[in-house]
C-alpha cells in the first residue's frame, strides 16, 4: 500500500488562495511542465486552473509553490479545501495552511523612479531584440504591431481590445502583450495622467470582454493583471529598473528571467511593457493626489484560527 506523501506549500498567489478558500473543489491534473503541474478545477461556471510548482519557477497569482511536486501525474484527481489539496491515486497532499499569501502587486512609481525606468528602457528593448533574433518569429507579430500602431495613432485604448485572444497556445501572444501593457501602465499611473486614463479604460474593457474571447488560463492571468497581480519575474524587472543602484548586469538578468517565461510569453510581456512606457506624457506629470510607493510584493501570512489577512508592511522582493 502506498503511503501518503505530505508536502508543505511555502507560498501561494493571492488569486489561487482566494479561489481555493471560497469552497471545496474537485479537479484533475491536465498537464505538467518542468518543475510543475496544472490542475483544472471545475465547478459549474466557476472553473479555474491552478499551478503547483517548485521554487525554480517564478510564482504567479494563480500558483502554489512547494519544495517538490512528487509523483503527481496527468489525469490524477485532486480534491481541494482551504487548507490543502490531496491527489489520488498517488496519495500526495499539499498543506496550504502555512503558506505565505503573496499579492504580487506593483505599487505606483514615484517621479524619480519613473524617470529612471524610462531612461533604462533601451536596455530592455535591446534584450528583446536579441531574444527575438534567436527564436522563430511569432506568426502573429505583424498583427500585434499593427494594433499597437493604431493605439499610438488614435490614442484610444479601445484599440488594444483587438489583442485579446490573438495568437495560439494556452496564453495567446496578444494576451501576453496585454499583461505587459497592464504592468507598465499600472507602474506609471501615479505619474502620468495618460497612463492612469488608459489603464482604467483598459481594465474596464477587459473585465467585460475576456469571457468568450480567449482561453481559460489566459483569461485568469488577464483578470489578475487587471487586479494588479503579475508574475513575480515581472515585478522583479520593474523593481530592478526603478532602483538607483541597479547596474546593467542586474537589469539584463531581470529582463532575461521575464523573457524565459513560456515559449513566446516572456517576449510578448516585455514588448507590452515597452509599449506602455512609450505612450506616457512627456514630460511625466505627477499628480500629488495619487500615491507613490516603493515597488514590492505584499507578503501576508495566513492567520489562524480566523485565516484573516494581517495589515503587514510590504517586503522587498
Amino acid at each position: 500500500m502506498t503511503s501518503i506523501t505530505n508536502t508543505v506549500a511555502t507560498r501561494i498567489g493571492s488569486h489561487a488562495h482566494r479561489y481555493l478558500s471560497e469552497a471545496s473543489r474537485a479537479g484533475v491534473v491536465i498537464s505538467t511542465f518542468h518543475n510543475g503541474l496544472n490542475v483544472l478545477f471545475e465547478k459549474e461556471s466557476d472553473s479555474a486552473f491552478v499551478a503547483i510548482q517548485t521554487t525554480h519557477v517564478p510564482l504567479h497569482p494563480w500558483a502554489i509553490e512547494a519544495e517538490a511536486v512528487g509523483r503527481v501525474r496527468i489525469d490524477h484527481l485532486a480534491v481541494a479545501k482551504s487548507d490543502g489539496i490531496r491527489f489520488s491515486p498517488c496519495d500526495v497532499s499539499f498543506d496550504l495552511s502555512k503558506a505565505w499569501i503573496c499579492e504580487l502587486t506593483i505599487a505606483p512609481l514615484s517621479d524619480n523612479e519613473a524617470k529612471l525606468v524610462q531612461e533604462r528602457m533601451p536596455l530592455i528593448e535591446a534584450a528583446l531584440q536579441a531574444e527575438q533574433g534567436n527564436r522563430p518569429p511569432d506568426p502573429f507579430q505583424s498583427q500585434i504591431d499593427a494594433i499597437l500602431e493604431r493605439w499610438r495613432e488614435t490614442d484610444d485604448p479601445a484599440q488594444l481590445g483587438h489583442l485579446l485572444g490573438l495568437g495560439g497556445g494556452s496564453t495567446p501572444s496578444g494576451d501576453d502583450v496585454l499583461v505587459g501593457l497592464l504592468a507598465g501602465l499600472t507602474a506609471f499611473e501615479a505619474v502620468s495622467r495618460k497612463a492612469a486614463e488608459h489603464v482604467s479604460r483598459l481594465r474596464r474593457a477587459l473585465r467585460t470582454d475576456t469571457r468568450q474571447r480567449t482561453t481559460q488560463p489566459s483569461r485568469q492571468m488577464i483578470d489578475a493583471a487587471c487586479d494588479n497581480g503579475f508574475p513575480e519575474s515581472v515585478l522583479r524587472l520593474v523593481q530592478t529598473l526603478a532602483l538607483t543602484e541597479s547596474c546593467r548586469n542586474q537589469i539584463e538578468s531581470a529582463t532575461a528571467k521575464v523573457l524565459a517565461l513560456g515559449a513566446l510569453s516572456g517576449a510578448a510581456i516585455v514588448s507590452g511593457l515597452l509599449a506602455a512606457s512609450a505612450r506616457l506624457d512627456q514630460p511625466l506629470v505627477h499628480d500629488k493626489h495619487l500615491p507613490s510607493a516603493t515597488l514590492g510584493c505584499s507578503w501576508i501570512r495566513r492567520q489562524k484560527p480566523h485565516r484573516q489577512r494581517a495589515n503587514s508592511p510590504s517586503e522587498e522582493l
